[in-house]
């Protein structure tokens, strides 16, 4: 297990994009996370999250991994690795993607199995293959890793919510959907802000949510299996646990959740709050390589 540190030693994150439908703004963040200028299309100083002992030490330490035989290596992020799209993405590691392409390159190239990155931040479960590329809108090369990002404990509100809100502000999505949305149960809730966040993967060519519904080069590279629910988990707190079997060494992820309230519906009621019941809702096994 690896816990790394991104504050201390990051560049200052880049200033994020306010309006994901303007192709000029989009390829500007795009070229500035590639550490482009954007104008000329030529490298610039290197940009980092971890600086470049801390990198050096991953690597380092993912490869001694691999070679001792280790079959899981979870890598701890404060921030999500996997491709999430543009809105908000300055703070996570598409701000950074000149270092987040280094780090998945070394992975892929070296051969190191079983890597997970697991982190936080977004207030949301999701969970999805590692695919880089080498530069703004180069081919997608898929990878054997993968990222669980885990959910709220407590927090107002989650990703779902949240997103949505997002999305309706930045004119992504007209009231009449925002009107379906709120219609919906916490499952078909739940499949609404899927589709929203493949909507905006999908014309950057990314690999959409999943660890069964990827880009054909992804195919067939993690061994997955969804037990219950699906592979995100966007409007519920609660927490994930990670379970290896000491046998077989297959992981098993599951996620447990009441469905979130808001801080009024705290107060108003702080026991009928109290004593909801946290039930799976989400599970998935991968069997390791």
């Amino acid at each position: 297990m690896f816990t790394l540190e991104e504050r201390t030693f990051r560049d200052q994150e880049l200033d994020d994009v306010t309006n994901p439908s303007d192709p000029t703004q989009v390829a500007t963040f795009l070229a500035k996370s590639f550490d482009l200028d954007p104008a000329t299309g030529q490298p610039t100083a290197k940009r980092t999250l971890l600086g470049q002992a801390q990198l050096d030490d991953l690597k380092r330490d993912l490869l001694q991994a691999q070679q001792n035989g280790i079959t899981w290596k979870i890598i701890n992020v404060p921030e999500p690795i996997e491709n999430l799209g543009i809105a908000a993405a300055a703070d996570r590691y598409e701000g950074y993607a000149a270092e987040r392409t280094e780090i998945l390159k070394f992975i892929h190239d070296n051969d190191i199995k079983n890597v997970v990155f697991v982190s936080a931040d977004i207030h949301g479960t999701l969970v999805n293959n590692l695919t880089y590329q080498v530069g703004p809108g180069q081919p997608e090369i898929a990878t054997s890793a993968f990222e669980v990002t885990t959910g709220p404990v407590a927090f107002d509100a989650p990703f779902g919510p949240t997103v949505v809100g997002l999305a309706s502000q930045l004119g992504l999505l007209s009231p009449t959907q925002k009107a379906v949305y709120d219609a919906l149960p916490t499952a078909g809730k739940d499949q609404f802000v899927k589709q929203l966040v493949n909507a905006q993967l999908q014309p950057l060519g990314y690999d959409p949510l999943g660890l069964d519904d990827n880009l054909p080069q992804a195919n067939g590279l993690i061994n997955a299996k969804l037990l219950q629910g699906d592979y995100l988990s966007t409007h519920t707190y609660g927490w994930t646990k990670f379970d290896i079997d000491p046998q077989t060494q297959k992981l098993t992820v599951t996620t447990y959740g009441i469905p979130y309230y808001t801080e009024a519906e705290l107060q108003a009621n702080p026991n009928a709050i109290a004593s909801r019941t946290p039930s799976i809702v989400s599970q998935f096994e991968v069997t390791p390589t």
